[in-house]
């Protein structure tokens, strides 16, 4: 890179991930490697930064990049996502209710949640999931709702969580990685941490607790004023727009066609249709081509306008 020199550390599980740019004009690092009896050594001279015994960078910090908001005040569910400990979680069913996730296993179901030793319920529970889908008899993804019989139940603030079974992820940390990261870099992400599972006290194992887009996800990015959409396999093109299902907001789907087919078109009319109904440098920031997981997704992809 000839203006810029992009340094990224990725690191997590005890670790930290930080980004950062410095100009070709910083202070340049040299690396001097020696081999000797007792084996290779690194050595470093002025450098921006500073080098791991790898020859690797650390840490570079840019000021410029916004921090995620980190206010316990704001974020709901706060000691979830805290990487000093991994939370233990745990679903009771009644035989009624496995029996009834066998025949349909995307409704929802009556069950209690176990979180410190506290029974939170009646709580809604289901599996999820396509390409990974599992039955509740195997390691099922799932989506656990506490204001569905309740609307006034909360779990840390929260109403509703989703863990993801990772079987298809074989580091089991693809999810933790990317949403740190976009975090990280100040795009709005959603928080994700692992999290043991137990079912009727059988072990389930590892999962990761992806936070739920939901209003209260949305609070320290957005002023919540807008309509959350939901869509699974599919672009953003007219054709497609009769599959988008609202989550919450406004139920009307003129501005996602208006925005749709002015995104197929190509003159100056359409232009200026998508400056009116898109905030296109936040979608290009949101959203950015090569992104294998959109910043913000719940089951397929999310679209806010």
């Amino acid at each position: 890179m000839n203006d810029t020199q992009l340094f990224i550390t990725l690191t997590l599980a005890g670790f930290s991930i930080s980004t950062g740019c410095a100009p070709d004009n910083s202070p340049s690092t040299q690396n001097t490697t020696q081999t000797g009896e007792t084996g290779t050594e690194t050595s470093t001279t002025e450098t921006g930064s500073k080098l791991t015994e790898t020859g690797h960078p650390t840490t570079i910090s840019d000021t410029a990049v916004e921090k995620a908001p980190q206010s316990p005040e704001v974020y709901a569910g706060q000691e979830l996502w805290d990487e000093s400990s991994i939370p233990e979680f745990g679903l009771i069913l009644s035989n009624e209710s496995m029996q009834a996730l066998r025949n349909s296993p995307t409704e929802y179901v009556s069950g209690s949640f176990i979180y410190k030793d506290e029974a939170y319920g009646p709580v809604a529970i289901r599996t999820k999931g396509n390409s990974t889908w599992q039955s509740i008899d195997n390691k099922p993804s799932l989506k656990i709702k506490f204001d569905k019989y309740d609307e006034d139940l909360r779990f840390l603030d929260l109403s509703e969580i989703t863990l993801n079974n990772m079987v298809s992820d074989y580091s089991m940390m693809h999810e933790r990685v990317a949403y740190r990261f976009y975090r990280e870099a100040g795009v709005p992400a959603r928080r994700a941490h692992h999290a043991h599972l137990t079912l009727n006290n059988e072990d389930y194992g590892l999962y990761v607790n992806v936070e739920s887009a939901t209003r209260k996800m949305l609070e320290p990015w957005f002023d919540n004023s807008g309509t959350m959409w939901e869509f699974w396999n599919a672009d953003f093109e007219s054709i497609y727009i009769d599959d988008f299902e609202v989550k919450f907001g406004d139920d009307d789907k003129l501005i996602l066609y208006e925005t749709a087919l002015a995104l197929e078109g190509n003159g100056p009319i359409d232009m200026d249709t998508i400056n009116l109904t898109l905030d296109i440098d936040s979608f290009i920031s949101h959203s950015p081509p090569w992104n294998p997981l959109r910043p913000l997704v719940s089951d397929g992809g999310i679209w806010c306008l």
